[in-house]
């Protein structure tokens, strides 16, 4: 697939997370207007995957659009089971934790070795 067809493909999550969740989420029903609105959506994303960049770009495009579009689902099951995830979980285990154990060692090992070579420091 070519750059162009990934960017739109992969921004097509938010439309899959739609569908995931009305379907996963017993509290997300699907209605009449949802229901059109993920048809039209979903036609134009059918539309995209069977375009056909230039053969320079992409030597098979509907694969590579497929795997896209497959990724974007991914991420899109993904969102929704984080959503469920935190909204049954504590609030001080869903923020304190990964606060803790992942950005404060990423950002002291950046600081500590970006601070140490700088030109600037005596």
């Amino acid at each position: 697939t070519s750059a162009v067809y990934f960017t739109i493909l992969m921004n097509t999550y938010p439309i899959t997370v739609n569908l995931v969740s009305s379907l996963s989420v017993p509290e997300d029903r699907l209605t009449v207007r949802r229901i059109c609105g993920l048809a039209i959506a979903f036609s134009g994303i059918i539309w995209v995957i069977t375009g056909q960049p230039e053969s320079r770009l992409a030597s098979n495009p509907l694969l590579g659009n497929c795997l896209v579009l497959l990724a974007a689902t991914i991420l899109a099951v993904r969102t929704v089971y984080i959503r469920q995830l935190v909204l049954n979980a504590e609030y001080s285990k869903a923020f304190f934790w990964p606060l803790l154990g992942v950005c404060a060692p990423v950002f002291s090992g950046v600081s500590i070795n970006t601070e140490n070579n700088s030109p600037n420091r005596h």
